[in-house]
């Protein structure tokens, strides 16, 4: 049975709707599906719960990405007529082994005022990565905002890192980093909650694909 809520807060904290909700907890089976940024999914086995039944399901383990991806600088405060958008991450190693890879960014639009209104590409530079076990190495991207940008459009950007041979499907990182909204007075950091609330509209449930 599926039922909600649908995400948890920064502690792994959540409630379900009240018994007077059409969502509200029913006698019947049930299993828990955890899923957290740059983490692998979770889950608990099928697990029946009965009228009144307090059931505890313990801790469900997230194993990490091989890579991480941290310390985010987004472009901030770019004025009305557009300009450059330059960011930074930093990558590390994870694993046991060294990296030979690449990471790139995407950036996806939505609101331009253009005849489809939105767009999808992937930033020029490309970055080669060689790093050992623990090793972690900053990387900058950059990308070109042009003035006839919308009031209301909203820009979010993305990183993946992959191993070599074949980075771009052998993918082992991948983050949301952040996105940026055109107001009267120029484009401005939307709030994390938008930019988690984008991320999950890129990668169905498993099963929904």
């Amino acid at each position: 049975m599926r039922a909600g809520p649908e995400s948890a807060d920064a502690a792994g904290r959540f409630r379900f709707p009240p018994a007077s909700s059409a969502l509200r907890l029913e006698v019947g089976t049930y299993q828990v599906l955890v899923s957290a940024e740059q983490y692998e999914e979770g889950q608990t086995e099928p697990f029946e719960v009965a009228e009144g039944e307090n059931r505890d399901v313990g801790d469900i383990p997230l194993p990490p990405f091989p890579i991480q991806i941290s310390n985010i600088v987004p472009c901030e405060n770019l004025p009305t007529e557009g300009g450059r958008c330059e960011y930074s991450v930093r990558v590390t190693n994870r694993q046991a082994t060294s990296l030979d890879g690449e990471a790139w960014s995407v950036v996806e639009a939505d609101g331009l005022g253009s005849f489809i209104g939105f767009t999808r590409f992937q930033v020029k530079n490309v970055q080669a990565l060689d790093l050992k076990s623990q090793e972690s190495r900053d990387l900058r991207f950059r990308f070109q905002v042009p003035s006839k940008v919308s009031d209301g459009a909203q820009i979010c950007t993305e990183v993946f890192v992959g191993q070599r041979p074949g980075a771009f499907f052998d993918t082992v990182g991948r983050a949301n980093l952040f996105c940026i909204t055109k107001g009267p007075s120029g484009f401005s950091l939307a709030s994390d909650k938008k930019t988690q609330l984008h991320g999950q509209t890129l990668k169905p449930p498993k099963g929904e694909e």
